[in-house]
């Protein structure tokens, strides 16, 4: 009996320690899944929020451009600003202040140039038709008349300090002065083509001298104004201290081309843009009276 009792006792023994050893692989089976779902469920969540920051980045944000740390401190909307043509591509200009925007030129964009400077004849009547006086404003350009390299200024109807990426459409842009002027010495005479030496500023550069190709056509005026001999001792009359000796007004004096000669100071007024244009007629040419004090050189 006792050992009947014993065997049985000894097979409860191993029953009970084999129902303990499965539920404690249950439980620790159960751990370790639980402790992989937690882990999984954190790198699914991280992917998560790095994917929702990408896609912030590209549809609300700013393209990797950080807002203006100065954005509380300019209180009035930003809806202009300047700067230079890099390229064009199709109707998007790609415009550079510190940060490249693409401006977009769509129909409803207006362009404009301002009004190109008067040319004072003293002896020619010019026309009143804008298509043939290039005394007259300008009108209305379009995006054929922006080149790389321009200083332009841009109106949009978004404010800057918060724009959405560096893509906006262009309400007005306008475009640079024409500069049609040029101060210069004469270097080459060659029938009716001169050669000018002469600086020209802009915006965006430092003044360079360059050689610029003049045209004289039947409709050039070559004239200046000449005062009579002064006292020795006093000013020289010019047009700007003229009022120094009121009582012997300049006189109008028209030139030919033969009057024009190697090393003279001119000025001349031509038909083109001289800041993007080395050659071009000559509307006006106004030689520097001879005994008159030089020009100075920029």
């Amino acid at each position: 009996m006792n050992s009947k009792k014993q065997l049985n006792n000894l097979k409860h023994n191993k029953t009970h320690k084999y129902t303990i050893n499965k539920s404690f692989i249950k439980v620790y089976h159960y751990g370790m899944n639980h402790k992989k779902l937690v882990v999984i469920g954190v790198i699914a969540l991280l992917l998560l929020m790095a994917l929702m920051a990408v896609d912030y980045q590209k549809k609300k944000g700013t393209n990797g451009y950080t807002i203006s740390q100065n954005i509380l401190s300019i209180t009035q909307p930003v809806t202009s600003f300047s700067g230079i043509v890099e390229k064009i591509e199709g109707n998007r200009l790609f415009v550079t202040q510190k940060v490249t925007y693409q401006v977009i030129v769509s129909d409803k964009t207006q362009i404009y140039r301002p009004m190109t400077p008067y040319i004072v004849y003293l002896f020619k009547t010019v026309l009143s038709d804008p298509g043939q006086d290039f005394t007259m404003p300008a009108q209305k350009s379009t995006i054929k008349d922006i080149q790389a390299g321009q200083y332009i200024t841009i109106d949009s109807q978004v404010d800057l300090r918060t724009l959405a990426g560096t893509s906006f459409e262009a309400v007005t842009i306008t475009l640079p002065q024409k500069i049609i002027t040029l101060k210069g010495k004469i270097t080459r005479l060659e029938g009716n083509t001169l050669t000018v030496k002469a600086f020209v500023s802009t915006t965006t550069s430092t003044p360079q001298e360059k050689d610029y190709t003049i045209t004289i056509t039947p409709d050039t005026e070559i004239s200046r104004l000449t005062y009579p001999p002064t006292p020795e001792g006093t000013p020289y009359p010019t047009p700007e201290n003229s009022i120094l000796n009121p009582s012997t007004p300049p006189t109008p004096e028209k030139l030919s081309p033969s009057d024009l000669r190697m090393d003279m100071q001119v000025t001349v007024y031509t038909d083109t843009d001289v800041t993007t244009s080395l050659t071009g007629n000559a509307l006006r040419i106004e030689p520097v009276i001879e005994n008159a004090p030089a020009l100075a050189t920029p």
